[in-house]
């Protein structure tokens, strides 16, 4: 996507935000859509000091780093379609699955949690704008992955910025079915980070199928999404119990 001017105004980024979601989503109501997406961000700036979301301060920031990322890897990537399943594994205030859910509102979202109050957040904004397609699910992944009804039960898994990409790996796989992907959103990702990822997923049963680097329109940041597909079926004792993972990354 090509870089624009920071517009440090909250019109003239939605407005860009606006184009940006007709360009490139086939909606059947492209109106619907940025009335959410609107209220979706007065909502974070008006209540982030009870929530605790995002150190993100300006609806500028909010467009780009919250909702632009989210959506500019489908640019570049197959969507979802109907009657799919994708968990989002450390949603946060939805990011990026409830952005995701209100641009593929016929693919099913479970949106995973560990904090109370960010899912009683997120639970809000579903209620408001009367969402069907997604679920707001409170637990950690170590834990809710080793839930029969989860486990292996999606055909994508996401994440942003949860981790460095091993660990990433071992909290979103094993909610994935065997020949289904994994998508994981980072900031720039260094070889080593990938060589680790790859060790990882020899265990997790997996591989990196495609890197794909993109940069935010207003900031300039350089981001990518990693492509994984689950190859077979990850060994029962993963993931393993809650904080083993960072502490002793695969």
């Amino acid at each position: 996507m090509k870089t624009v001017k920071f517009f440090r105004s909250r019109e003239r980024s939605f407005n860009f935000f606006k184009a940006f979601l007709r360009e490139n989503f086939d909606l059947p109501r492209h109106e619907v859509a940025e009335k959410h997406f609107s209220a979706y961000c007065e909502a974070i700036l008006s209540q982030n000091h009870k929530f605790n979301l995002t150190s993100l301060k300006t609806a500028e920031e909010i467009y780009e780093v919250l909702f632009l990322d989210s959506l500019i890897p489908f640019t570049l990537l197959p969507g979802f379609n109907a009657g799919e399943h994708v968990i989002d594994v450390g949603s946060g205030a939805g990011i990026p699955g409830l952005v995701l859910a209100l641009v593929f509102p016929e693919t099913q979202f479970c949106l995973l949690d560990a904090t109370r109050k960010k899912c009683q957040f997120v639970e809000g904004l579903v209620r408001d704008f009367g969402l069907k397609n997604v679920k707001v699910h409170l637990g950690r992944a170590e834990d809710a992955g080793h839930d029969k009804a989860m486990r292996e039960s999606f055909d994508f898994g996401i994440a942003r910025s949860l981790a460095q990409l091993n660990v990433l790996l071992e909290f979103v796989i094993p909610f994935v079915r065997t020949g289904g992907y994994c998508y994981a959103y980072k900031g720039k990702v260094s070889e080593l980070e990938i060589t680790r990822g790859e060790g990882a997923l020899m265990e997790l049963q997996g591989k990196i199928e495609e890197q794909r680097g993109y940069t935010l329109p207003f900031s300039g940041k350089e981001r990518m999404i990693v492509t994984v597909k689950k190859t077979a079926r990850c060994p029962d004792k993963y993931p393993r119990r809650a904080g083993i993972p960072k502490k002793r990354p695969l």
